[in-house]
Formats: structure tokens, sequence, C-alpha cells
């Protein structure tokens, strides 16, 4: 039943009802404000509307022929497919819509765009990496007892940025910072978030504002168009006010995190604000100095620092892949290292490292890993959290440009003897930094298997 489901389920592959699938999946798409059924299937159309006007862009002179031929639609495209992702960890049994681009009509447009915009939206001054580059900025700030820490959440980020002012606001911050001429950025820009068809079995639909998850630009798309937004006030210090009470600001796509100084009391008009420069879009607001949770990072006010440690969520129970299984050693062994390292890096205080590295080891010894080896998996996590991150990323001797991959067939005797001795051959030849990494193949997984809603609802 769903009960067991929604209690024992791990955070990753859940298995949910049929029809209660699809019946979350029209919650979504019952939205007319976003979505529109279509009477037949409308990838000829689309296809030769898009085909159309790159030709037109080309004879116009803004795109050459190379970039045409590039953003061609292939022959084979498709719509794309709708699937649904349950949100198992929340309150109340919601989902999070995907439409998969994979052989979309726009994939190599909606490509081409997220290339062109990357290096502007992390570019943005409220731009993070990941947790631990959080971790960083977070070390450098000295708190007071007026301080606060503020969480903000964009509701449904992706589907309720207005088109038109999506547009206007990427193509005005990406100005100077491309050679793609405005008008050409406005048209392909327009082509991917205009032409977003998709099927769910046998129904058909297109989805008629916002960008959706599932398209290569949308991240990308979103935080350039965030970043216009956030440094024309908030970040702006001639036009905000309270810009000096700012002591960080950065966000993760959709997740906002500020600390403000509130020594003169005027957070109250600071939130207005906050408001105000994020509309038509809302946010979603929690207040405080205690636990906020951003990311998997939970961070508290301390009387001169600000701490911080993992944060795992309720109902994940993880367990590891047992040391008997036909997976690489070195993967099984990465698997446990990784996680110990992320607790190392996230954790201020070594009390909520050392909890959360026995948690980790106490259930790596449960799944059979010999107690040695883990905690030999535990110092290297340490030593490697211990270890300054490179600020030139030229130095780091695992750079793409530093590396050479062998692909081989997934892990047997055969394959590991090949890696041994070409690993040898290689210390004894290969330049100084050089390094060589050994990469296998993998077959279909379940998580390859269910993961399309067609699997659902056609059979």
């Amino acid at each position: 039943g769903l009960g067991d489901v929604y209690k024992r389920q791990n955070l990753g592959t859940s298995v949910i009802e049929r029809n209660l699938y699809i019946e979350l999946a029209k919650v979504h798409l019952d939205d007319q404000t976003t979505y529109q059924k279509l009477p037949s299937d409308p990838l000829t159309l689309t296809t030769a509307h898009i085909n159309q006007t790159l030709d037109q862009l080309l004879k116009a002179s803004l795109l050459n022929k190379k970039q045409v031929q590039r953003l061609t639609p292939s022959r084979n495209s498709t719509p794309g497919t709708f699937y649904i992702l349950p949100k198992l960890h929340k309150g109340t049994l919601e989902s999070r819509p995907i439409i998969s681009n994979v052989n979309h009509p726009t994939k190599k447009i909606s490509q081409f765009l997220h290339q062109t915009m990357l290096s502007t939206a992390e570019s943005a001054k409220s731009y993070i990496k990941n947790s631990v580059d959080l971790t960083h900025h977070l070390k450098t700030i000295t708190t007071t007892p007026s301080m606060f820490i503020i969480t903000a959440d964009i509701k449904s980020l992706y589907t309720l940025i207005p088109n038109d002012e999506g547009i206007q606001k990427v193509v005005e911050e990406m100005k100077g910072k491309t050679k793609i001429p405005p008008k050409a950025l406005e048209t392909l820009l327009t082509l991917v978030l205009k032409n977003n068809i998709f099927q769910l079995g046998k129904d058909n639909y297109i989805q008629t504002s916002g960008t959706a998850m599932g398209t290569i630009m949308a991240p990308t798309y979103a935080n350039v168009y965030l970043k216009n937004k956030e440094e024309q006030v908030l970040l702006n210090p001639t036009l905000n006010p309270y810009s000096n009470n700012i002591k960080l600001f950065k966000r993760y796509i959709d997740d906002i995190k500020i600390v403000y100084d509130n020594h003169d009391n005027s957070m109250v008009e600071f939130i207005k604000l906050l408001k105000k420069a994020y509309e038509p879009l809302e946010l979603t607001l929690k207040i405080g100095k205690q636990n906020q949770v951003f990311l998997d990072t939970e961070v508290s006010l301390g009387l001169s620092k600000i701490s911080t440690q993992l944060y795992i969520k309720p109902l994940q129970n993880k367990t590891y892949i047992p040391p008997s299984s036909q997976h690489p050693t070195h993967m099984l062994k990465n698997i446990i290292f990784n996680d110990l390292l992320r607790a190392n890096r996230l954790c201020s205080e070594p009390e909520q490292r050392n909890k959360h590295e026995l948690n980790i080891i106490s259930k790596a010894l449960k799944a059979g890993y010999d107690k040695k080896t883990l905690i030999n998996e535990r110092n290297k996590a340490r030593k490697k959290a211990s270890t300054p991150t490179p600020s030139n990323p030229n130095s780091n001797p695992c750079s793409v440009e530093s590396r050479t991959i062998l692909t081989l067939t997934y892990n047997n005797e055969s394959t590991q003897r090949l890696a041994a001795a070409t690993k040898e051959l290689w210390q004894a030849t290969a330049n100084p930094g050089q390094q060589l990494m050994i990469a296998y193949k993998t077959h279909d997984n379940v998580k390859q298997l269910t993961i399309r809603s067609k699997l659902y609802t056609d059979r």
C-alpha cells in the first residue's frame, strides 16, 4: 500500500499505484494557466515552425549556416515525455513535474542556450556552487546578537517565470556577454519556451507559461533571469538602503539564504523590498537564528560565528550496497568515503561530525563492510576535508585538461587485469601530472527502466 511506500522509502526509487500516479500528474496538467491540452500530435507543425524560424535567422544574417545546422531538430525528434517525481518527504503527498527533453525538437537549441548563458549565470553575485561553497562563505562572518538568518524559497520557479518578462530580462542581462545578436537570442529563447510540446500517454499538451524542468537550459535561464532581478535592486547599494545590513546573500536556483544584521530594526522593510524585487514570483520565508535548513545544511547563529552541520531529511533511511556486490570495489568504497567527506565538510563542530560519521559507519557495518576499511575511509575523508581547495583551477591535478579516461566494459576479472596493466604502463611513461582515470560502462538499471511516464500509462 501507499502507506508502506510513504514510510519506508529511501528517497530513491519508489513504487506508486498506477491510477494514483496519473492522478498526481493530472494535478499539474489540469492547471490551464501553465498547460494546454492539444487535439492532435503537434510534432510535425512544431518542427516545421522551428526550421522555418531558423531559416529566417540565417537569411537575416543573425545566425550563420554552421549555427543553424547545429540547431536544426533531429529527424528522429519526438515530443517531450511528461512524468512526475513524488515528494515523499513532504507532509502531504506532492509531486514535481518533469518534461523529458531527450529527443525534443528544441533540444539542440536548449543545449546551445545553456552553453551561451552558463558563464553569465555563474557570475551572479548570489551564485554558489553547492552547500560546501556556502559553508566557506559562512565561515567569513562574525556574528552579532542582532543578526538573523532568512531562508527563502521561490514558489514553482520554472513554471511561474512569465515568458515575455523572462526573455526580456535574459536578453538584457546577456548584452555584451555573447556574440549572439540580441534579436537572435530572443528568437531562440522564444522557440524553446513557446514550443514545449509533450505527451502523457496518448494525450498531447503544450506548456504555455514558464520553462520546464527537463529542458537543458531551464536552470541556467532561471539563474540569469534572477541575476538580473537581484542585481538591479537587492544587490545594488545605490538602490537598496539596507545593503550594508546584508552580510550574506546566496542563492542556489530557487533557494535563498540571507544573513541579515537587524541592528537598526529595518528587517521588516527589507523583507518588503525582498518580496517586491522578485515579483511576480512568490517567496516562502522562514526567519530565525537556529536550525535553518538550506539544501543539505543546517545553519545556526552562534555567539561569534555561524555553525553548520549536515542535514538529513527525516524520512531518509540510507542503506549501502553490500561489499559482496559485483560493483567495482573502489566504487563501493567511494560511496562511503564521499558520505564521510560530506559530513566532514558540512559539520563545523567536531561533535556533530563525529555523530554523522558514527551513523555512516554503523550502517556500513550492517551492510557487511569490515571495521578496518571503514576507519581507513573515515581518516582519508578527514584528511581531504582539512586540505584547502586550490583557488586556481589549473592547479588541480585532476582537472579535465590533465585527465585521460579509459572506459572499459562493466567490471570483471579481465577488465581488472587490463586496468592494472594499463595503470602500470601509464605510470612508467606518462608526463608528470597527467592523470589516468578508469571508467566502467554500466548496464540498464531499475531507475532507467522505470523513469519514463510511458511505462505507467501505455502498458
